[in-house]
Order: structure tokens, then C-alpha cells, then sequence
């Protein structure tokens, strides 16, 4: 791209030096008009010799070649943070794996102590990974990807930082591409409005992560499925149990009506495991399911 511009500026610049030094050879050569004036300041006006349109199209060139070097300096800097940004998410992913597969493993030990201190320590790499993401990330804005926010927002939702973690799942749902990625961001959203007792709105994102993922498609069967059985789960969690039953109600039809048996299978043992309390409910989406 650079290389085409500088030889348009080339071609532009020596275009016009060309046509000045030809039109300042013609009037060079016309024959001279005499003209007798007592005005003293009727002098002859100076004229640029060849040399100096020289001159003038090299500073114009070195000019054109120190934007493009500064923008081919700016590009290497986005391309340097983006890099870094992308190490950051990614080992702040690597602690959410580790906090998952260590709520699998004990689940049932998930309130003792030592669990307790687990617990605390990867929430507090959580946090050291989310704000040096964002660090970088305040500084290339239209490089971030709904998927990075998300993985933000997720930081701050499991430390309890509410408003941060609001902040960012909106920022996830602003940056995201297509309705599927609006409607995992706005999902993650709404259970953790619900979470903190932003009840209406909280169902409101769901409903609308819900509608967003329309059509009789087997992939859109498992998203709503999913969606309301996590939306249940966390209902249940606050103590409502009507509400909850109900949502698993709607989560069986959805994944009933899934073609592929092995999935819809799958998904039914899935539901049977959450109505019994034996899978234990997420806390926060990730971007990618």
C-alpha cells in the first residue's frame, strides 16, 4: 500500500515540476517588452532557475517519505500491542480453564477452606491479567474484539466487581460482529445483572440473547437450550424455584427438538445433571461457546 502512494506522490510531484520548468522556459524565451517608468518599484520580479524546482520536489519527496515512515511506525506499535493484548487474554483464559477444571474436580468441596484460598488466588491473577488487558487495549480501541471484552468482563464478574464487569459485557456487546456473538455476550450480561439483583433487566438480556439466536437449526436449538438451562440454574441459585422449574421446562423442549440424536442426547443428560443440582452452574459466559 505505501509503495503505491509514494509512486503517486513521485509521479504527481514531478508532473508539476516538469510543468513549471517548461512554463518558465517559455516565458524565458519570449522576447522582452521595454517600457520606459519612473516607478522604482517597478523591478524585475525574480524567477525560480531549474535547480531550485529541484530543490522544491525533493523537500516535497523527503516530506511524503517521512509520512509514510510514520505511519509505517504507527503501524508496527498497533501491531506490537495487539500482540501483547493477545498474550494477556490469553493467559487470563488460562486461569479461567485452571478455576473450571478445578470447580469440576471438587465441586463438592467447593466452600472449604483450602478451596476458598484456591478460589482467591486465581480471582486475583483473573484481575492482574484483565487490567493489563485493558491497559492495552485503551490504546488500539478498533482492534479489540467482543471476545477479548468478554473475557474482561468475565475477570471482573468473579472478583465481584460489578460495575466494571457491567461496563465491559457492554463494551463485548457493542464490539460484537453478528448476532450470535451479541447474543453469548448479552447472555454472560444477564446472568450477572441477575446475580446482583438487577432481576428485570438481567432477564431482558436473556430474552434477548433468546431471540437473537432464531431458527430451527440444531446449533440454534442447543443455544437456547443452553441458555435457558444456565438462565435457570442461576434463578434456582437465588431461590426461585418456579421460575427455575419453568426455565427447565423450556430448555427440555429445545433440546427435544434437536435432530442429530448423539447431541440431543447429550444435551438431555446435561439438563437431567443441572435439575438434580449435580452440575454446578457457571458462573460467567465465555465468548466462544
Amino acid at each position: 500500500m505505501w509503495r503505491r502512494t509514494l509512486a503517486s506522490a513521485i509521479a504527481g510531484i514531478s508532473f508539476v515540476v516538469l510543468s513549471a520548468c517548461a512554463f518558465g522556459q517559455g516565458t524565458g524565451n519570449a522576447a522582452p517588452v521595454v517600457t520606459q517608468t519612473t516607478d522604482s518599484s517597478a523591478t524585475d520580479k525574480p524567477r525560480l532557475e531549474l535547480k531550485d524546482y529541484f530543490s522544491l520536489t525533493f523537500s516535497f519527496l523527503a516530506f511524503i517519505l517521512s509520512l509514510i515512515a510514520l505511519r509505517q511506525k504507527k503501524y508496527e506499535i498497533e501491531r506490537t500491542l495487539r500482540s501483547q493484548l493477545t498474550d494477556a487474554v490469553g493467559k487470563l483464559n488460562a486461569s479461567f480453564e485452571a478455576m473450571e477444571k478445578l470447580r469440576q474436580e471438587q465441586f463438592q468441596h467447593w466452600n472449604e477452606p483450602q478451596l476458598v484460598n484456591m478460589r482467591s488466588y486465581y480471582n486475583g491473577q483473573k484481575l492482574f491479567y484483565a487490567r493489563q488487558a485493558i491497559y492495552i487495549a485503551d490504546q488500539i480501541p478498533g482492534l479489540v474484539s467482543d471476545a477479548e471484552y468478554n473475557s474482561i468482563a468475565r475477570a471482573f464478574a468473579d472478583s465481584d466487581d460489578d460495575a466494571e464487569a457491567f461496563r465491559y459485557y457492554e463494551k463485548a456487546i457493542a464490539a460484537a460482529t453478528n448476532a450470535f456473538y451479541k447474543a453469548v455476550n448479552s447472555r454472560g450480561y444477564g446472568r450477572v445483572l441477575i446475580r446482583a439483583g438487577k432481576l428485570e433487566s438481567g432477564r431482558q438480556q436473556l430474552e434477548h440473547a433468546l431471540q437473537l439466536v432464531a431458527g430451527d437449526s440444531d446449533s440454534g436449538h442447543w443455544f437456547r437450550a443452553e441458555t435457558l438451562q444456565r438462565w435457570a440454574q442461576i434463578e434456582r441459585a437465588r431461590g426461585d424455584e418456579s421460575t427455575a422449574s419453568a426455565l427447565f421446562s423450556r430448555a427440555e423442549s429445545e433440546y427435544l427438538a434437536i435432530d442429530f440424536p448423539p447431541r440431543r442426547n447429550e444435551g438431555l443428560s446435561n439438563l437431567d445433571a443441572a435439575r438434580k443440582g449435580q452440575l454446578p452452574a457457571p458462573k460467567t459466559d465465555e465468548a466462544t461457546r
